[in-house]
């Protein structure tokens, strides 16, 4: 999610009215709500996550992969060397 898509879901103006509301000073409160929304940019969200998951399984996959192919190129070399003997 780009953080404009999760800046849309926190209403700045709301918090710093209800901030008000419940006895803070109006620029208080926009500074307080001003710097949660800041704090929220750098946040990972769900579907970050999932897509940082989808890259790491398949990069375990393309690892799992080549370590399978070195592993019996190295059989095989370990056959050709016993055979010699």
């Amino acid at each position: 999610m780009e953080a404009t898509e999760r800046d849309a879901d926190f209403d700045t103006l709301a918090v710093a009215r209800d901030l008000e509301a419940s006895g803070i000073g109006k620029e208080p409160a926009e500074a307080v709500a001003k710097a949660i929304r800041q704090g929220r940019a750098g946040l990972a969200t769900k579907a970050d996550l999932e897509a940082l998951r989808a890259a790491l399984r398949a990069d375990v996959a393309a690892l799992e992969t080549h370590l399978t192919v070195r592993m019996i190129a190295v059989g095989g070399l370990i056959v050709a060397a016993v055979k010699l003997l």
